[in-house]
């Protein structure tokens, strides 16, 4: 049994993340041990205030004050500054819209011995979610006025917009094993086959009310709101995508006297984001081991505990789409599907439906194949241990997500579809050292290093590449590479601007981009390969200590060699007139700063400066302290007191996470999330940094 609380303060103003949960396992053996039944529960409440006014804030000018002189809301007044919201002003009137979570998850299980070395075990894994989210949309006037009580005014009438999102999710796993497992002298065999049904249930609604302000509305019984009595406009929807995953599988592995080993094992995978005759796929593996260690040459080598060769062989698929990806979806928008068909404008508005998703009913699954050839020691009474990982994985029909043309009538819907093969090669290799003198007192350190190569090796469509936006995945490439122009320094004299090629808007201060093809015109046949979001080589270092009942861990990790495309500098360090500027461009090229290498200010861009190019290509490795941990371990066999409490043990630790890190990386984060599975290392302005953390916990067994 457990008991859990977090509280968070968040890292922009007005935020915050709370989260209470409670966990309860327990067994009991039945019929003389041969039936056990048990389970595994888990209670968590979440509360959080989410906002991220980071672009706002920003680009928000710096001439206009957080506050007017009569203590409103400060907003732009004059011509031709931006109207970008006021940052704080945000923050606070959404300061008591909580998103509300409640989740239950575990599971309950039973293991049944048969008879003799037959045992069969079933499990039902349950995950059920229920979010909550009322929001009151309040406002201001963004030339500093209040509207009343902060709400909108309609008609003279003071109103507020409400709305009420609920996401209801049922997540179940029931899964069968039979095992059959027994030594026979000098051999051992190990065998189990199962089956398994995944389903999800999705049950999500969003309301939005515009009502008087005041209003009670009830979200959880939004049929009955009497909207015209209230004189409100109601905008609502639902949707509720559900999912299906049934698996048959079935595994053996022999061993023979603990030298030589050899298993097999074969799946067969379903899932209802396929269509009908693409729904299966089968997945067979392979491998085998030699420990030499236990054989007569080494047997009694004191310097060698371990030591084992491997080599593997496996196939593995991949479903990761939308539930409903194979099918097209339509819907009702005023703005784009409905339509005056008298053409007047004064007619009656036609109901229409336009393209929401585009389907694909003929994608199946994305099947990786990788061969693995490993190595394992221990060495000097196990001190140093070892372990080294060679790998080659060949993936066949890669599911990746494009965006439609507009030639299609689809214009900036998505469509799922297998776009061709990619091959990853690379090796992991983990060392260990641990040392365990006298008093009690041990230390080690664990090092991990991986490096990886990446290709694309074929795609599926005429141009042999996809290109959405800086991100270029083409035949002969790392997947997710960037695409764009070669910035080739700054025009810093009149001179070189009259022998460059023709480009739009060249001029003093401006950036020079590379005639790549020589035909002396910069336009988008001189673009390129630019960057490679891939590292050269990842790593990672952990120290740790202990004494008595005392532990210390310290972790450090890092990435070595890999580009970033930092989209924060677009705004930046080429802003809109109006908006704030960053501060690259206080040192912004100029007639006495012609050595710079910030372009110059300009209220315009005609030299299209935010094209995709190598400007914004910048270095993404970092080394990071990650976490400090020191804890405390107790006892009930070394403490009564814990023993009277009825504790059986306890731990009382201190942890601190993202304590240092040395980058030379100008964004908020190194660490970003891809966008898409193409779309890798791209940093833009809605970037919320790491944060240092620091934590105190108490884990307690009874």
């Amino acid at each position: 049994m457990g008991l859990g609380y977090t509280n968070d303060d968040g890292l922009v103003e007005y935020t915050y993340y709370e989260r209470k949960n409670f966990r309860l396992n327990s067994s009991v053996n039945l019929f003389g041990d041969k039936l056990t039944i048990g389970e595994n529960l888990t209670v968590a409440n979440f509360q959080e205030v989410k906002g991220n006014s980071m672009e706002d804030a920003l680009l928000q000018n710096p001439l206009i004050p957080l506050y007017a002189e009569d203590g409103t809301w400060g907003g732009p007044v004059g011509a031709g500054l931006q109207d970008k919201w006021n940052p704080l002003a945000i923050l606070y009137i959404n300061r008591n819209n909580t998103q509300k979570t409640w989740r239950t998850f575990g599971n309950v299980y039973a293991d049944l011995k048969i008879i003799g070395d037959l045992k069969f075990s079933t499990k039902f894994n349950f995950d059920n979610n229920r979010f909550r989210f009322d929001e009151q949309t309040e406002a201001f006037n963004q030339n500093g006025s209040i509207l009343g009580n902060l709400v909108y005014l309609s008609d003279g009438e003071e109103v507020a917009r409400y709305a009420g999102n609920r996401n209801n999710t049922d997540t179940y796993i029931f899964t069968n094993l039979l095992t059959y497992n027994r030594e026979f002298g000098a051999h051992s065999l190990n065998t189990f086959v199962g089956h398994e049904v995944y389903w999800k249930n999705q049950d999500n609604s969003f309301y939005r009310i515009q009502a008087p302000y005041g209003t009670a509305v009830n979200f959880e019984n939004v049929e009955a709101y009497d909207i015209l009595a209230d004189n409100s406009n109601l905008d609502a929807y639902g949707i509720g995508p559900d999912s299906r995953r049934e698996s048959m599988f079935a595994k053996a592995a022999y061993d023979y006297q603990d030298k030589y080993y050899l298993s097999a094992s074969i799946r067969r995978d379903g899932s209802s984001r396929f269509g009908r005759n693409n729904r299966y796929a089968v997945f067979p593996t392979a491998s085998i081991g030699w420990t030499l260690s236990n054989e007569n040459f080494l047997k009694n080598n004191d310097k060698v505990n371990n030591l084992k060769l491997r080599a593997s062989w496996g196939a593995n698929g991949n479903a990761d789409i939308l539930e409903y990806a194979q099918y097209s979806i339509y819907q009702q928008a005023v703005e784009n599907s409905n339509y005056d068909m008298t053409g007047g404008g004064s007619g009656e508005i036609d109901l229409g439906v336009s393209p929401n998703q585009v389907g694909n009913p003929d994608l199946k699954w994305e099947q990786s194949y990788q061969t693995n050839l490993g190595l394992d020691a221990s060495l000097f009474d196990s001190k140093i241990n070892l372990v080294i990982d060679l790998y080659e994985k060949k993936t066949s029909d890669l599911l990746l997500q494009i965006i439609q043309p507009s030639v299609l009538g689809e214009a900036g819907k998505t469509l799922f579809f297998n776009a061709g093969d990619m091959t990853n090669k690379g090796i992991d290799v983990v060392l260990g050292y641990k040392f365990s003198p006298r008093n009690q007192f041990t230390y080690g350190a664990d090092l991990t290093f991986s490096a990886y190569e990446n290709e694309v090796t074929k795609l599926n469509n005429s141009e042999n590449f996809i290109l959405n936006g800086v991100s270029y995945t083409g035949v002969g490439h790392p997947i997710g590479s960037y695409f764009g122009y070669v910035a080739d320094g700054i025009f810093r004299t009149p001179e070189e601007v009259a022998v460059h090629a023709a480009q739009s808007g060249k001029a003093l201060g401006n950036i020079r981009y590379r005639d790549l093809d020589g035909d002396g015109v910069i336009n988008q046949d001189d673009r390129t390969i630019i960057g490679n979001p891939h590292p050269d080589f990842m790593y990672g270092i952990s120290l740790y200590a202990g004494y008595k009942n005392w532990d210390f861990n310290v972790f450090f990790d890092g990435r070595q060699g890999n580009d970033m495309y930092n989209a924060q500098r677009e705004m930046l360090d080429f802003p809109y007139f109006g908006f704030n500027h960053g501060k690259n461009t206080l040192d912004a090229w100029a007639v006495d700063n012609a050595n710079s290498l910030i372009p110059a200010l300009s209220t315009s861009d005609v030299n299209d400066q935010k094209r995709a190019s190598t400007y914004f290509i910048e270095d993404g490795s970092f080394f990071r302290l990650k976490s400090v941990n020191i804890g405390y371990n107790f006892s009930s066999k070394a403490d009564s007191f814990l023993k009277k409490m009825g504790l059986d043990a306890g731990k009382v630790y201190i942890q601190a996470e993202n304590l240092m890190t040395i980058t030379s990386f100008s964004g908020f984060d190194y660490e970003v999330p891809g966008l898409s599975r193409t779309g890798i290392g791209i940093a833009g302005m809605g970037v919320y940094p790491h944060t240092k953390t620091y934590s105190f916990g108490l884990n307690l067994q009874f």
